[in-house]
């Protein structure tokens, strides 16, 4: 038996009684995808399905709020069977029905058309074929191969939304349409992204199980949060009724996962051309708002002062590298580099570096001003740091962390704010060239 938790904490609290019975149906109705009884049954009779093995067997388990010793149940069962089989007859109509009507773009699209998506959104139609504009942008960042199939994708996903079965079981919309899909002969993996378009559906719920399928789920999110933003439709409190957090979510989740390095700045900007113009930071602010939850749910003690120090790094540099996997290896980073033992003695004189630049204006460092050997020492140690080139962000912490030394002997040997302001602008100039680095990873004001 399927056990639904939903399901069953549904019966728990409607039964004062419970008792199971079994009951049956005609097995000819398992020529129906499986998905359809089993909704069937759960969402429209309370019914448990029964499974032999991996597949759906001819049997439900109903939970009627008698108790045990009152007498004979077979009336209750064969009531049970009697409306199931009603169900599944209507079932098999809708699904016959449905596989005789044609998956030709001309005909979907006709169709799209008369179903209205949001209120100054156009219709269907009009959101497929952005999503089609949007799938176009990424298959050409990050699988220029698989643009055509992924059109085609598109022009499919939605065409379930006009058969009859998934009008009467909406929760189907996407797996209906793979069937609808198969039984046309189409590819397996157009199949696949179309009963995955709508994944995630939620915190630690399974992600598209291919790239193809990813991007598919992308292109549909991506418009969905653009059109609704570009309209005034923004998650406000608790009230998000187009579930544009869940979205958000999907969105940062996929890229993550397939290390699609999609930037929530010029990303989408590139992709806001599409769109009545708005804000572009308010969505950018809110997916890095949504981001902050989901690191929380990927990295092992997660702490929220590191993201927000590489946020307020990218925010002091005037930088576009919003890029999602890119904002999360700095985290990752931090997280590994806080793990050693000397970390908290190593920030400690790294932050006495960005205080004394606070409020500064950067200025151009001139050896020739420099009056005692801690300062050529540490320019040199700096200049080494900022040739290296680095595997990752915790090799460049580590080769910063290099700076420890040097910067220690500079302020024991120097005043920073010397009386002559030339001497001081250059000292802090110097200090600006190793906080500037630094903020390349996170401020480490913030930490």
């Amino acid at each position: 038996m399927q056990i639904n938790a939903n399901l069953l904490e549904e019966i728990i609290a409607i039964t004062s009684y419970p008792t199971a019975l079994y009951g049956r149906f005609d097995s000819t109705f398992l020529s129906l995808p499986p998905e359809i009884i089993s909704t069937s049954m759960q969402e429209h009779q309370r019914y448990f399905s029964v499974f032999k093995g991996e597949s759906l067997h001819n049997a439900f388990v109903v939970v009627s709020n008698t108790p045990l010793e009152h007498g004979d149940f077979s009336q209750i069962i064969a009531g049970n069977e009697k409306v199931l089989k009603a169900r599944l007859s209507d079932a098999v109509f809708f699904y016959q029905n449905d596989l005789k009507q044609s998956l030709e773009w001309s005909v979907i699209a006709q169709n799209l058309e008369k179903i209205a998506f949001v209120q100054g959104l156009g219709s269907l139609k009009d959101k497929v074929q952005r999503e089609q504009h949007i799938a176009t942008w990424l298959a050409h960042q990050y699988q220029p191969s698989a643009q055509p199939t992924l059109q085609e994708i598109l022009a499919l996903a939605k065409a379930d939304l006009c058969s009859e079965v998934v009008y009467e079981f909406p929760e189907l919309q996407g797996v209906m349409g793979s069937y609808y899909a198969r039984h046309h002969l189409k590819d397996q993996a157009v199949c696949t992204a179309i009963q995955e378009q709508y994944l995630p559906v939620g915190e630690n719920t399974p992600l598209p199980s291919t790239l193809l399928s990813a991007l598919g789920a992308l292109a549909i999110k991506l418009d969905t949060l653009l059109a609704l933003f570009s309209i005034g439709k923004i998650p406000t409190g608790s009230k998000d009724p187009f579930a544009l957090r869940r979205a958000a979510n999907g969105v940062l989740r996929i890229c993550l996962h397939y290390n699609l390095d999609f930037n929530l700045r010029t990303h989408v900007q590139a992709l806001a051309g599409a769109y009545a113009p708005f804000d572009l930071e308010t969505l950018r602010d809110f997916m890095l708002e949504r981001f902050i939850h989901v690191l929380a749910s990927q990295i092992a003690h997660f702490n929220p002062t590191f993201y927000k120090a590489v946020l307020k790094g990218l925010k002091a540099l005037h930088s576009d590298a919003y890029g999602v996997c890119e904002i999360a290896r700095k985290v990752q980073a931090l997280h590994a580099f806080f793990n050693q033992d000397r970390a908290l003695e190593l920030v400690a004189i790294f932050k006495r570096v960005a205080n004394i630049t606070q409020g500064n204006t950067p200025s151009q460092v001139d050896l020739t001003l420099f009056k005692d050997p801690s300062e050529h020492a540490l320019y040199h140690a700096y200049a080494h740091v900022a040739r290296m080139e680095f595997g990752d962000f915790l090799d460049k912490l580590n080769a910063l962390s290099l700076l420890k030394d040097p910067l220690e002997c500079f302020f024991d040997r120097v005043l920073v704010n010397d009386p002559c302001l030339q001497t001081q602008h250059n000292r802090q100039g110097l200090l600006h060239l190793i906080y500037h680095e630094f903020l390349g990873v996170a401020d480490i004001k913030e930490l």
